[in-house]
């Protein structure tokens, strides 16, 4: 019972991160028609903005994050402003989209391999790593649950947004009909920069059903097959979802 409780607690985390990330993605290539192949970076760009904040100002996690928000916001700001916004209302941005962010990967690489090495640097607070029993059957630390109590407020937030408020009914609008939606006076500009940060947010925070399923298998799998062939399982999985239901689990 306990080795199940641990399954389950590893695929909450893993699946949870791997769902804030399919969001934020799915807000910028669904709604906005960009292939951002930078999210990557972007992610990256939140990591090692709350190790410099820990290692600079020696403050606990929480205080590096807030830290760390403080400084990327400007960053993130300037790069849709110089980069990005005029192509909101281009007829075909996609191709312009994929040649600037697969330039933007590049550079992010770049920088982060000229400024941190490829060494890997590592961000130890002691306190969250404090063993808990929950239920009386699933031994885990404090950082677990915070990790899983933080992602799925997280992506509760971004459901309500997107499902009930004036903002998501526009962007579901865009991603439906981008013309009658600019007809009917959305302003795609403001619009577009709004899910621009959003994603971004997401990113740096760190398809829900997807990153569910997909979590809870990459952590249950050792169980059932040797461990070279996790991967290969992974993205039949993953594969055999696409082939299946290629338009989205709950499209109508």
């Amino acid at each position: 019972m306990e080795l199940w409780g641990t399954v389950v607690i590893e695929g909450l985390l893993v699946g949870g991160r791997l769902a804030l990330f399919a969001a934020g993605f799915t807000i910028l290539f669904g709604g906005l028609r960009m292939p951002f192949i930078a999210y990557g970076q972007v992610i990256l760009l939140g990591a090692y903005g709350i190790w410099t904040a820990h290692a600079a100002f020696g403050v606990n996690y929480f205080i590096s994050a807030v830290i760390a928000a403080l400084v990327i916001a400007p960053l993130l700001w300037g790069t849709e402003r110089l980069l990005f916004r005029r192509l909101y209302i281009h007829p075909f941005p996609v191709i312009i989209y994929l040649i600037l962010t697969i330039g933007l990967t590049q550079v992010l690489s770049n920088l982060f391999e000229l400024i941190y090495t490829v060494d890997p640097h590592t961000l130890f607070t002691d306190y969250l790593y404090d063993r808990v029993r929950l239920f009386g059957i699933v031994n885990t630390n404090i950082a677990a649950l915070i990790s899983i109590v933080i992602t799925f407020a997280a992506l509760f937030s971004v459901a309500i947004l997107v499902s009930f408020t004036r903002f998501g009914r526009a962007l579901r609008a865009i991603v439906q009909d981008r013309e009658t939606a600019m007809l009917m006076g959305v302003d795609i500009i403001k619009l577009s920069r709004n899910a621009f940060f959003l994603a971004a947010s997401l990113g740096v925070l760190g398809c829900m059903l997807i990153g569910l399923i997909f979590g809870f298998v990459q952590a249950a799998a050792p169980l059932f097959m040797p461990p070279y062939l996790i991967d290969l399982f992974i993205y039949v999985f993953l594969f055999l979802v696409l082939l299946v239901k290629p338009e989205g689990l709950f499209t109508r």
